[in-house]
């Protein structure tokens, strides 16, 4: 393999263009499985298999959308379409396929993250002297709704209304705990 390095840049890629890849196979490799060098280290493999190809057809032969079905560590993610430009794609030989398949997690498991969350003391003291101030009725019961960054919710997901979730926010980690950053609150809830 040929590392391409940029004049002040190491790079992290090592490997060939996948569209030069695909060009010399039959069908443009529809079928073959392939992986990528920056992910070479992990234990549970990630790797592509090629389902459809469309070349750009440039001179250098490095552009195309290919559509690939794609396993993340070893966790079915579907079809997606893969930077075909990038210099870090290795072929995978027919006979090595079957190792990169017996590494496929069957059943994943699935962290079921809370949907809503108990408001801070400050918090309520808060909502309660603006509900007082708008002459509503204060409910101690109020909760936050949750919100998730998507790119943290691989493997994720949230609580139904009514669905216990499978993992709680530590209640003990509050910086409200500890007595001096407290001091000159008063909580009257």
């Amino acid at each position: 393999m040929v590392r391409i390095q940029y004049i002040g840049h190491p790079s992290k890629l090592y490997g060939k263009h996948l569209m030069k890849i695909l060009a010399n196979l039959k069908d443009f490799g529809v079928g073959r499985m392939f992986v990528r060098g920056i992910y070479a280290n992990e234990e549970v493999p990630t790797f592509y298999i090629v389902k459809k190809v469309k070349p750009a057809m440039d001179p250098d032969l490095i552009w195309g959308d290919v559509h690939a079905q794609t396993y993340f560590r070893g966790v079915d993610k579907g079809v997606s379409v893969i930077k075909s430009h990038l210099p870090d794609f290795r072929l995978v030989h027919k006979e090595d396929e079957e190792k990169y398949f017996a590494a496929v997690i069957k059943d994943p498991v699935i962290t079921i993250l809370p949907r809503e969350m108990e408001c801070s003391p400050l918090l309520k003291m808060l909502i309660k002297r603006d509900a007082e101030s708008r002459g509503e009725t204060f409910d101690p019961n109020t909760k936050l709704p949750c919100s998730y960054p998507a790119q943290e919710m691989d493997g994720k997901r949230v609580a139904e209304p009514g669905e216990k979730p499978s993992f709680e926010f530590d209640k003990d980690s509050c910086p409200l705990e500890h007595e001096e950053l407290r001091r000159g609150i008063k909580f009257d809830i």
